[in-house]
């Protein structure tokens, strides 16, 4: 037959597990918002990182526009001295013994002189 100490004993048990039971949930209500505080988190910093990635390959791609861009200027430019030595020069006129070597207009500024690449010498 069950006596007395161990209905008490018994109680003792289900009053312990139930105080425990009851921390638990509270720990796991915490766990529970703790938890949800976090995966917002790391959605905040996923969207973040998304943002980032787009920028970079935004940036990334404008560098490498630029770096061609520059490189096309650059070959221009050294395609520039090459062409202009496979060109022949432009023949000079000979110079007829009766005409004179230097025209001089008014005032005496802006002379041109002939077999110069037709350029005006202001200087």
């Amino acid at each position: 037959m069950i006596n007395l100490q161990q209905i008490k004993d018994l109680e003792a048990r289900v009053d312990t597990a139930v105080g425990l039971i009851e921390r638990l949930r509270k720990e796991n209500a915490a766990l529970k918002g703790t938890l949800a505080g976090s995966q917002k988190k790391i959605k905040d910093l996923e969207a973040l990182v998304r943002s980032f990635r787009d920028d970079q390959e935004e940036i990334e791609g404008i560098i490498v526009s630029t770096l061609t861009k520059l490189e096309r200027l650059e070959d221009e430019v050294s395609d520039k001295p090459k062409e202009k030595a496979a060109q022949p020069a432009p023949a000079k006129e000979p110079q007829r013994q009766d005409a004179p070597a230097e025209t001089a207009q008014p005032g005496g500024e802006g002379e041109t002189k002939k077999g110069e690449d037709e350029e005006l010498d202001i200087f």
